[in-house]
């Protein structure tokens, strides 16, 4: 029971980290780039993607510790610690994201924004690919 009070602790931690990346995300993707603002498809589709992405990582953690058949106190265990893994691996991606972002110039922001965006589907190459000009 001790591991999984402590498991706990820390997804609590890295649940207020990763909260904070997701706002900073939004904040720069709200930004856009001169003459150019995201508009609120995207916003809202950011929004409910990162609150999705919270369900989806329970309910499958919960899968996953149920799935052991382990008594006790340890399917808990072994969910907190997929949530907790899981999280760190979601953390990583909203932060490579997030660096994709800033290192595009403002005047190529229309074009070059939704490929580092796309990092963050779980349906990779999913994207369509827009038309050339």
């Amino acid at each position: 029971m001790h591991t999984g009070l402590l498991l706990v602790q820390e997804l609590e931690k890295l649940d207020a980290l990763l909260s904070i990346k997701n706002q900073e995300l939004l904040a720069i993707v709200e930004a856009g780039g001169l003459n150019f603002r995201a508009d609120e498809r995207l916003l809202d589709a950011l929004k409910s993607q990162a609150s999705s992405w919270l369900v989806y990582r329970t309910q499958e953690c919960e899968f996953i510790g149920a799935n052991s058949r382990a008594g006790g106190t340890w399917p808990s265990t072994y969910a907190n610690e997929c949530e907790v893994r899981v999280t760190v691996q979601r953390l990583e991606q909203v932060g490579d994201v997030l660096e994709c972002v800033r290192r595009i110039l403002p005047k190529d922001r229309v074009d070059d924004e939704a490929g580092c965006l796309n990092a963050l589907s779980a349906l990779p190459g999913s994207a369509p690919v827009a038309p050339e000009e």
